[in-house]
């Protein structure tokens, strides 16, 4: 399956319509348009846009997966509805002291219940598509 049928596929999932799409994910009518008949190809903003709206891996939109992976995206909120009490403490505890170093980061996490380790994995994939996506549109405002 390629991207465009992905898309339409997607889409007719969670039923909403193009304008719909295109509203909740910062995207214009036309580009979702385009995408879904094939006639422009997705910028990697779009593709992050698209793959947290739809809550599925960037590999499962374009076709080189056939399930949508355990991607979970989750809002940058205070409170994170899906976890419990001790999860967000943690959560809450790593926003305000982010360990200095990777063998900080190796260490807490292998310490952790596996569930736990999936959702702070979850968080931190938030947290770096946010840091990817601002990236890029810092890049291209530098652009211009």
């Amino acid at each position: 399956m390629n991207f465009s049928e992905r898309l339409r596929e997607l889409r007719a999932e969670k039923d909403v319509t193009q304008i719909e799409l295109a509203k909740k994910t910062g995207l214009s009518n036309g580009c979702i348009a385009m995408l879904e008949i094939n006639k422009r190809e997705p910028t990697g903003n779009t593709l992050i846009a698209l793959s947290n709206f739809f809550e599925c891996s960037i590999d499962y939109l374009l076709g080189r997966e056939d399930d949508l992976g355990v991607i979970q995206v989750y809002p940058q909120t205070d409170k994170l509805d899906t976890l419990n009490a001790d999860e967000q403490k943690l959560i809450d505890f790593i926003r305000k002291n982010p360990p200095l170093n990777a063998t900080d980061w190796i260490e807490l996490y292998a310490e952790l219940p596996r569930y736990m380790q999936e959702s702070i994995f979850a968080e931190l994939r938030g947290m770096y598509l946010g840091y990817k996506a601002a990236k890029a549109e810092k890049a291209a405002k530098e652009k211009k």
